[in-house]
């Protein structure tokens, strides 16, 4: 990093939670320190602790902005171009499994990860949990416009399949990272494929 970005205090912050959430999402939020994202973006030890006065202050921001963007961008977003938001929903899931980096595969999902690491500390909790139920909330709109347009029956119990297609979502990282196999990553998605299509049976 060059030194204009030292004197952006903008720039500074976003480009030290890009840093950090790479080496975060490689390395676990433990096995990260902040030296190590200091070094690599050539700062002082004062311009870091200015943005992030604690590791679990960079923590939670890096929650309540980069993942929350990140779920919303992948998997909620991409669903408004498509006339019928089930074929999105499905079309989208794909389309991400398929674009998943090899070298990707066995890190995982970035939420997921900090779930299984940090989901026990009170302040990451409420942080994962508001995540977690946005993605849910979401989800149960694309599936509200489904309803009302006809792509899905009127009796469907909404929330839980919009829970459980966030499940089937998240657990095809997890089980990609376990098998270190992309065909792994699809078995859910094939499982909410079947559902969906015995739901509107």
């Amino acid at each position: 990093m060059s030194n204009r970005n030292y004197r952006n205090p903008l720039e500074t912050r976003k480009n030290i939670l890009d840093v950090a959430f790479l080496e975060i999402y490689h390395h676990g939020f433990k096995g990260t320190s902040t030296n190590t994202i200091i070094e690599k973006m050539k700062l002082t030890r004062g311009a870091f602790f200015y943005h992030f006065p604690t590791k679990e202050d960079l923590g939670y921001a890096l929650v309540d902005e980069v993942l929350k963007n990140m779920i919303l961008d992948r998997w909620i977003q991409p669903i408004s171009i498509f006339k019928n938001p089930i074929h999105g929903i499905l079309k989208n899931y794909a389309k991400l499994i398929e674009a998943q980096e090899d070298a990707h595969i066995l890190c995982g999902c970035p939420l997921n990860n900090l779930v299984q690491e940090m989901a026990d500390q009170p302040g990451f909790q409420k942080r994962i949990q508001a995540i977690m139920e946005l993605w849910v909330q979401e989800t149960k709109k694309i599936l509200e416009k489904a309803k009302r347009e006809g792509f899905l029956k009127k009796e469907i119990d909404l929330k839980h399949l919009a829970e459980f297609i966030v499940a089937c979502q998240e657990s095809s990282y997890s089980m990609g990272k376990a098998l270190n196999s992309r065909n792994a990553m699809k078995t859910p998605h094939k499982a909410l494929s079947q559902y969906i299509d015995f739901l509107n049976q």
